[in-house]
């Protein structure tokens, strides 16, 4: 049995499970053939929110794949699901369950200011180690990387905070600014596609619907339509770093190095020693399902998808990043160039070097 059909199970079990556990409890308040419900069984229907529902989804998702903070979320949303299920006039009779929510999150708040406030004492030596890797570390995103997490302990939270610097950089303070990529060749991915122009038509949606969908909101509920309008707001941050980091970081080769960074929203550095080969990517589309679990597509997002050109194969699997510090391990790439044929041929010349060296 394949990992990922094993993986698929859990959450076919995991969606079954929980979809027993909401109509057990819709029906319980709306069928008069469990009146009445008395306070023990309505702090049953709540346990079944804030613990059953939040065991089922670490065992069965978060458990060696995501970081345990991530269940802290997931008990604060099924909560809210509560609220929604349960009627208001039973609320009344287990009133201490407002404290529980508020306890659950506040021990996440102090984690979270617990690593900001180690984030923000440590801003000094973060400052130097990243203008020191400046002329080594060719682009804002692994510098930030290195220079936080060479005096940190990586962890989600860091990964989030570099996400949103990187983001707010390119979006805001990289128009002007030319890399430095002396020591790298490089290879631009996006002149033959329409991915600019794809945000760009995002960007223009988002524009519209910003004004018109805010409009509406604040006739019905002001509070509301000020928060969809942050967010709103934040999209447009992350579509307009996501044209700039796309024309700011192609490709880079080294002797030592493969760098791909797809935009702001994925990434991965392969060492060329770990490259078993590469090679013109077949004809048949699109992949199977299983082999995308462990590929990395490091194509820009586009109207029409088009083909790769080439499929890298590597020795050794390795961890490719995404926006806010999700990873996963791959053991092949897929990718498009501008420029296939000088793109090929100098990889090729890499490997063969690379070869030759270890035979030394």
């Amino acid at each position: 049995m394949s990992i990922s059909f094993y993986k698929n199970q859990k959450i076919i079990w995991l969606i079954s499970f929980i979809s027993i556990i909401l109509i057990a409890n819709f029906s319980l308040y709306r069928i008069e053939l469990y009146e009445p419900i008395t306070p023990l069984v309505t702090i049953g229907s709540l346990l079944d929110f804030i613990v059953v529902i939040p065991l089922l989804v670490y065992f069965l998702f978060l458990r060696k794949q995501y970081s345990k903070k991530y269940l802290f979320a997931v008990i604060a949303s099924s909560y809210g699901i509560a609220w929604l299920i349960i009627p208001s006039t039973y609320w009344q009779s287990i009133s201490f369950s407002k404290y529980f929510i508020f306890m659950i999150e506040g021990c996440f708040i102090l984690i979270e200011v617990y690593l900001a406030t180690l984030i923000i004492r440590k801003i000094p030596l973060i400052r130097q180690k990243y203008h020191e890797s400046r002329y080594t570390i060719p682009f804002f995103q692994n510098r930030l990387d290195f220079a936080v997490h060479s005096l940190i302990k990586p962890s989600l939270f860091s990964k989030m905070v570099i996400s949103e610097f990187s983001i707010f950089y390119y979006s805001l303070f990289s128009w002007r600014k030319k890399s430095s990529l002396t020591n790298y060749e490089a290879f631009s991915y996006h002149q033959k596609t329409s991915s600019i122009a794809l945000n760009i038509m995002f960007i223009h949606g988002l524009v519209i619907e910003s004004i018109g969908f805010h409009y509406l909101l604040h006739n019905w509920n002001p509070t509301i339509a000020i928060i969809a309008l942050i967010f709103n707001l934040y999209g447009l941050f992350i579509l307009m770093a996501d044209i700039q980091a796309i024309r700011h970081c192609p490709y880079l080769l080294s002797d030592d190095l493969l760098i791909l960074h797809t935009g702001i929203m994925k990434r991965i550095d392969i060492p060329i020693k770990n490259i078993k080969e590469i090679n013109e990517y077949p004809k048949e589309l699109p992949l199977k399902k299983q082999k995308l679990v462990t590929t990395f597509d490091a194509s820009p997002p586009d109207f029409i998808k088009e083909k790769p050109n080439f499929e890298i194969f590597l020795k050794e699997p390795i961890a490719a990043s995404f926006l806010y510090g999700k990873q996963k391990k791959v053991d092949k790439v897929i990718l498009n160039v501008d420029n296939p044929q000088q793109f090929f041929e100098s990889l090729t010349k890499k490997l063969e070097k690379s070869k030759d060296l270890s035979l030394l």
